[in-house]
């Protein structure tokens, strides 16, 4: 029959086997080999999901960091705004609010909003 205070005293005990071997999973790792406990391999499995959780979270920070595009529209907006900078030469203010920027400065737009802006104005001209 199902117990849940026995449910709940289990993943008590995998939390406090995760925490306590935290920094040396390799320890338990050697410990479950060696008893084959299921609390042992539960705590290892938990150890190493949060490993990859902090792993993958400090990877998407990198990128907001060095503004490397995440989602697929993102990547597009990068090859478009390195397409269009191929065609234009920096010219020391944006080419959409016309902001100067700092001599030597060789951007071409002040952010991706006025790239977009940019790109929506040019192509509506286009059209014309």
């Amino acid at each position: 029959m199902f117990n849940p205070n026995s449910q709940q005293s289990t993943l008590n005990q995998v939390d406090q086997k995760a925490e306590q071997y935290m920094g040396n999973p390799q320890e338990l790792e050697q410990k479950y080999k060696q008893n084959q406990q299921l609390i042992d391999l539960l705590a290892l499995q938990k150890i190493k999901s949060q490993k990859e959780a902090a792993a993958r979270e400090m990877a998407l920070k990198m990128a907001q960091q060095t503004g490397k595009p995440q989602t697929i529209e993102q990547q597009r907006e990068q090859q478009e705004m390195t397409a269009k900078a191929n065609r234009l030469t920096p010219k020391g203010c944006c080419y959409y609010c016309e902001e100067r920027f700092p001599e030597g400065d060789k951007k071409l737009f002040c952010d991706r909003d006025c790239a977009t802006d940019y790109e929506e104005e040019q192509r509506l001209k286009n059209r014309r």
